[in-house]
């Protein structure tokens, strides 16, 4: 597997030094889920490939395949979890040392002030005081149990 070692990224992936204090949230063949940490927001999700790959177009079939069935369960767990607002979804990878594709999955909550939306949000990640270590990990092991149940519900409807 493709390993870059100043990537964060893909040192977190093999356990180095993790983007989150919890344990995954999904760990597949080909994906994993982590919470960001530190952040100001419970349910700021990054979904990203177990091995290095700066472009999307570089995703092989497999990789396409996996992300296609596991990313549009993921905003109906933080829905159901948080009861969000909505759901952020952002793909840039182009922060230093986080050039490996990464999803941003957002649970944007109910009341955001205004200058806190859309792309404002990264407010939450780059200068609000944080959550807790202990809320990231208790949300992390509840969010892992309610996706679980749409990840083995062929029919994942709300």
């Amino acid at each position: 597997m493709k390993y870059l070692k100043s990537c964060k990224s893909c040192i977190s992936n093999k356990g180095e030094k993790r983007i989150s204090p919890a344990k995954p949230i999904y760990k597949g063949k080909y994906w994993r889920i982590e919470h960001a940490y530190p952040c100001g927001l419970k349910g700021w999700l990054i979904l990203l490939p177990n091995r290095h790959v700066e472009a999307l177009h570089e995703l092989t079939p497999n990789e396409m395949k996996e992300f296609g069935e596991i990313f549009p369960k993921v905003p109906k767990a933080l829905h159901r979890i948080l009861n969000c607002e909505k759901e952020y979804a952002i793909q840039l990878a182009e922060g230093a040392g986080f050039n490996h594709v990464h999803f941003h999955i957002i649970a944007k909550p109910k009341g955001t002030p205004k200058k806190y939306q859309g792309t404002e949000i990264f407010y939450y990640l780059a200068d609000a005081k944080s959550i807790s270590k202990e809320e990231v990990i208790s949300f992390c092991d509840n969010l892992s149990k309610e996706l679980d149940k749409f990840i083995k519900s062929e029919n994942f409807k709300k």
